[in-house]
This record gives C-alpha cells, structure tokens and sequence, in this order.
C-alpha cells in the first residue's frame, strides 16, 4: 500500500498544463513508411541541444490499417489452468479474525453495531465461505525476453496482504509452465510489489509482514526472530528488494531503504550486466530520488539529481529536472534544454538519435520528439484521441497505450504513423451477481524484445443481503467460478 500511494503521489507532481508557440504548420498526412537504418554507434562528442536550435514541424497523427513494422508474434494463453485449494489463512487453525474484518470495522456504526457485535455478524456471514476452495487471482507479471512470469494469490481472506501465493514461469511458444517459488506463512504475509528475473535469479520487490528490527538476514533466508526492537523502533514492515532461491524456497533480504520515510518505486532494467532500481523520500512537496544497480554481488548507488526525474539509457541514466523553469535533460552524452515547462512534461524515450517528452493537463496531450540528427521538433496533438497515456520506449519510436480507452499503439513520430498492437475495453462486462471483469495490459521490455500481456482480472468485492450488507463475496465469485489469467501475451521486437 505505501508503494501504491508513493507512486500516486510522484505521478501527480509531474502533471500540469504547458502551451507551446507552433513555429511552422507543416503538417504531415499518410506517407510512405520507410524505417530508417541502423547505424553503428560511435563515439560522439557531447552535444548541447536547445529548442530554438530545432525547426517545429505540426504532425498529425494517422492511424494505420497494416501491422506495425516490427516482428510481432501473438501467443494465446488460455490453456493455463490452475487448480483451486483452500487457502492456508482460512484453514480453521489458522483463521484469525483480526486480519479479516478490520477492513470494514468502520461499517458497524452504519448499522447501529458495537465493533464486537459487527464483527460477530460479518463473521457469520463471511466464515463458511472459508472452507471452499479458490482460484488464485493473477497479481504481478514480468518478462526476460522469453519467458513469462506471474504471481498467483490464493489468499483472498486477509484484503491486500498475500500470505499464500506461489511464482510461475511460462514458455508461451512451448506451452511449458512451472512453479518456480511459493510462499505460504499464515502468521507473516509477505506483498508483492513487482518482480524482475535477472542474472538466472528472481528479484521481489515487496513488503515482509515484520517490522525491520524484527528481521535478521542469514544464509538460509529471512529470519523473523530479531533482536534490535527498541522503544524507538518503527512498527512498520520492512520494505525491500529479496532474492528468491529457488533451491530452498527461501527469501534473502539483498536491499532496503535506510529508513520508513523512504519507499521503494519499481525495477528499471538498463543492460545484461545489471538490476537497477530506485527509492524516493518524499518531504513536503518536494522529493529526493536515488537509484541503485546490483553488479554481481553488491548494490551500488547509481547517478542521482536532486528532484529529477532519471531513466536508464545505453548503460547509464539519463535525468532530466527543472532548470529557470524548463525541463531540462542530460547525460554523459549530451544535454537537451527541452523549452518545456518541467512541472507538465514526462520524459518518455531517450535514444542516441531522439529525445520523446509528453505533456499533458485536463484539457490537452501533446508529444514533442526533438530529432538529433535532423534537427526537427516533431509536435503531434493527441488530444482528440485522449488525455492520459502509459508509455513505454521501443527503440526509436515508441508505445502508447491509453490507460482511459481502449487501445495500444506503435508510434512513429516523424511520420505521425500509428499501428495498433491490442485492442480491448478495460471493462468488458458488469453484473452485481457475477462480478465485474477488468482486462488490463502490462508491458515490458528486455532482451531488446518487448512483450505486452493481457491479464483479465475478476473483481471479487459484492454485498449480499443478510443482517448486516457487508462487502462480503458470494460463493460463486469466492470460490471464482471465473478465474483470473492471462489471455494472451504480444511479443515484439524493438
């Protein structure tokens, strides 16, 4: 949860309005789709870039009826089945109660109900549902260029805390799928912020149940039997990065912030030869990023900026943060004065070659791509087509996939070309009965591929009527009559 609100709170600061004089109208249609060569890269010297230095060019956006000019494979998934159980909390000598009805406590007083008494009726009503088996619901995924993995929570008792889930790892051309790691501690929930495979181990980025001076770390794994509890000493869990051995099925704490006032964002993935990831501290408005890469056996601190912004690029970072008011982006190679307004501007590719920007407020999306070598500000006006846009870098060009729509495209900038790699509502169905299913999109890049999966997730929350209408599911979407998966996995490469 702290991840969550950490994340909110970043992408919010970096959302505002900006206007932009539009210096030519040279506007560009449907034309001839040519993808430029590849060229080697060499050593270049370092170049300053403003952006008065580049000629504006209006493009529109055209959406194109043919694929996309990259290898595209498309893998349907449905053949995974997972076997229903009974989750180890709600075995009846580990059901605590504690951990199941503080989430609605705040329900009683609507009711006319002591704390006790509500807990005694929700408990009425929710415990025989404690007995039946479950499907798993499908939580996080990732990808290494070939392979898929995906988290999957048994434990549907105790709200947002995972104390029973298990990692698999699937070959969508060769349909081969295996338990790789599982975790199952009715007493320590452990939560699964993101994962990352890496140097042939898995990376977990999460949330042990223990307070930090709880926790010891040995050659076996997480030890829960600490010693440096003291009346100062934080009650909030350790928040950190853990090696998961697959050999012993044990968790190794590897990293974690120096204290509670910092939280862990994500894993970035630079090259072969590392594992990056970052961790803001947030004071007031303003906040402090640092980013950290593991080379073989140690982590080391990464470059860092002072309230910027910083994405991995060819082997290093690239930063971009606010100088006299505009954004302003460098790195060992060259420095770009973008002439944007860096509290509205979001960085979204950076190449040898080009420099992507996104700016976007309630009343307008625009992309700016500056052109290195052609010296061109592409401008391409999306607001017509919607607001708010993830984004992700596919070598030169780029993905957009509108996070309000329905859709994910293949972006050339120069061209305004726009190829549609999936298509699907977010929700596809609703019934207060059968529940809602919501289809969601992850994308990742890796091994200079980049794999787009399709998880539909079903959403378990439903009243039912009885005493007290609490948010309590009925058997049927319990027991989940429709289960959560992955549909179907797009592979690409950049």
């Amino acid at each position: 949860m702290k991840k969550t609100i950490a994340i909110l709170t970043a992408l919010a600061a970096l959302c505002s309005l900006v206007s932009c004089e539009e210096k030519n109208e040279d506007s560009k249609g449907n034309t001839e789709i040519i993808q430029s060569e590849e060229t080697t890269e060499a050593e270049m010297p370092f170049r300053e870039y403003k952006a008065e230095d580049f000629t504006d060019i209006n493009v529109k956006l055209n959406k194109q009826q043919t694929a996309p000019p990259v290898e595209l494979k498309e893998y349907d998934l449905s053949w995974i089945e997972l076997e229903p159980r009974v989750s180890v909390c709600a075995l009846p000598e580990n059901r605590d109660i504690s951990k199941i009805v503080p989430y609605y406590i705040s329900d009683a007083a609507n009711y006319d109900m002591t704390p006790e008494e509500y807990t005694e009726e929700f408990m009425k009503l929710y415990e025989p549902l404690l007995d039946k088996p479950v499907y798993p619901s499908i939580e996080k995924t990732a990808f290494d260029g070939e392979y898929i993995y995906y988290v999957v929570k048994y434990d549907k008792c105790c709200y947002i805390n995972y104390h029973d889930f298990e990692i698999y790892r699937c070959n969508p051309e060769t349909k081969e799928n295996e338990c790789i790691f599982s975790y199952s501690d009715p007493d320590m929930s452990f939560t699964v912020y993101d994962m990352a495979y890496f140097n042939d181990e898995l990376w977990i980025m999460g949330e042990y149940g223990k307070p930090s001076d709880y926790v010891t770390v040995n050659s076996s794994g997480i030890s829960v039997e600490g010693h440096n509890k003291s009346e100062e000493s934080s009650e909030e869990p350790l928040e950190g990065i853990f090696r998961a051995d697959k050999e012993t099925n044990t968790l190794e704490l590897s990293f974690s912030p120096p204290d509670d006032s910092w939280h862990i964002q994500g894993f970035y993935r630079t090259d072969d030869n590392r594992l990056v990831t970052s961790y803001v501290q947030y004071t007031g408005e303003n906040s402090e990023i640092w980013f950290y890469e593991y080379n073989g056996n140690s982590w080391e601190k990464g470059e860092y900026k002072k309230y910027g912004i910083s994405i991995p690029y060819n082997g290093e970072f690239v930063t971009s943060y606010e100088k006299n008011k505009t954004l302003f982006t460098e790195c060992s190679r060259f420095s770009l004065d973008t002439g944007l307004r860096y509290s509205v501007s979001h960085v979204v590719a950076i190449s040898d070659k080009r420099a992507t920007y996104m700016v976007t407020d309630s009343l307008s999306t625009i992309l700016y791509t500056y052109d290195f070598e052609k010296m061109e500000r592409y401008i391409i006006d999306l607001t017509s087509f919607g607001q708010y846009y993830a984004y992700y870098s596919a070598g030169d060009n780029i993905i957009l996939h509108q996070t309000t729509g329905d859709y994910g495209m293949y972006i050339i900038p120069e061209l305004g070309a726009a190829f549609e790699l999936f298509k699907g509502e977010l929700t596809t169905t609703y019934d207060i009965n059968n529940g809602e299913i919501d289809t969601s999109y992850c994308i990742y890049s890796a091994n200079g591929k980049i794999a787009i999966t399709e998880e539909n997730n079903i959403n378990r929350v439903h009243y039912i009527n009885g005493d007290i209408s609490a948010n309590i599911p009925d058997e049927s979407e319990y027991i989940g009559e429709n289960m959560d998966c992955i549909s179907k996995v797009i592979i690409l490469s950049e």
